[in-house]
């Protein structure tokens, strides 16, 4: 037995002497043995060799080495779970006076990037969620202005709590965004079946809930508080749920839902930039998570030298 395999196994035995589960254990002989095979075909046998450089290497060669398991490579989470099971392994080693440091101290330990899958919302849903909605009831009739108002114009969550009675110009249909996201103000087109509802609760339904702290914004609870998010969520997940949409929906799908539906029928990719408010073309791409032939006709459509084919010029 080598003296890295002597460590390993007195660190199973110490985690026997903790009660640590026999799949635990066995999960950490696996980590650190990888790595000790790993050290070895550096030509390292010892630990006086395992240098904080080494396990940046070692770091490295995770990133793009491949499971013989899956054949795939590792992902962040498993990369994550193999450094720190090790990290841990040289953190005991110092506590016995072993090691004087841990040499994977200064590892950034990579992180499993976060994907968030919005659920689009058909036409033919939201036509449901819509006449689902009764009317002769003022709160509801103002949950129906909103609701129009985020799929009309594809607005954040926190847009629409903060938009105000002198934001909309009803002649015009256009609604002015102050201060979105990024501190960028931005006009958008509204239409006007979104509006009128708008208007109309302004005028009939609005005034019941005014209160002195109730200020100029347009969408107020029945206490004459302005909206917040989660409001507005609850208000969301009440609707859908009695138009019996199966999905989860929240108020930003309607904000994708808006941009999707209007990309499908032809708008540019770049004005739907504008109406959503992104300072970068790459967001609204990601955003959408656009498909290769849509892609395309955007490449043909905004793209200079597709401009000149078009043209029959040659430069």
């Amino acid at each position: 037995m080598d003296e890295l395999e002597k460590h390993l196994q007195n660190y199973v035995d110490y985690l026997r002497t903790k009660n640590y589960s026999v799949r635990t254990i066995t999960g950490f002989f696996s980590e650190i043995n990888f790595f000790f095979n790993w050290l070895k075909t550096k030509n390292i046998y010892q630990l006086s060799g395992i240098k904080p450089d080494i396990m940046q290497d070692f770091q490295a060669y995770l990133s793009r080495a491949q499971s013989q398991r899956t054949g795939k490579n590792y992902s962040p989470a498993t990369q994550a779970r193999k450094l720190g099971g090790i990290s841990v392994f040289f953190q005991y080693l110092v506590k016995t006076d072993i090691l004087l440091s841990n040499p994977a101290r200064n590892i950034q330990l990579p992180k499993e990037q976060k994907i968030i899958k919005w659920n689009l919302i058909s036409l033919y849903n939201i036509k449901k969620i819509l006449l689902s909605i009764d009317l002769s009831n003022p709160l509801f009739y103002r949950n129906r202005a909103m609701i129009e108002i985020l799929y009309t114009t594809g607005m954040r969550a926190s847009e629409l709590c903060n938009l105000k009675i002198s934001d909309i110009d009803y002649q015009n249909n256009y609604i002015r965004i102050n201060s979105g996201k990024g501190n960028a103000d931005r006009i958008v087109p509204a239409c006007g079946r979104a509006l009128d509802f708008t208007r109309n609760y302004i005028e009939n339904h609005r005034k019941n809930y005014l209160k002195n702290h109730s200020g100029d914004f347009i969408f107020l609870t029945w206490r004459g508080k302005k909206f917040n998010k989660q409001m507005l969520g609850e208000i969301i997940k009440f609707h859908t749920s009695e138009a019996l949409i199966e999905k989860k929906i929240s108020p930003h799908c309607f904000r994708v839902t808006a941009a999707t539906h209007m990309l499908k029928n032809g708008a540019d990719v770049r004005y739907i930039q504008q109406m959503l408010g992104h300072k970068k073309i790459d967001t609204t791409i990601h955003y959408l998570k656009l498909e290769k032939s849509e892609l395309k006709r955007v490449h043909a459509s905004s793209h200079p030298r597709e401009t000149l084919k078009k043209q029959g010029k040659n430069e």
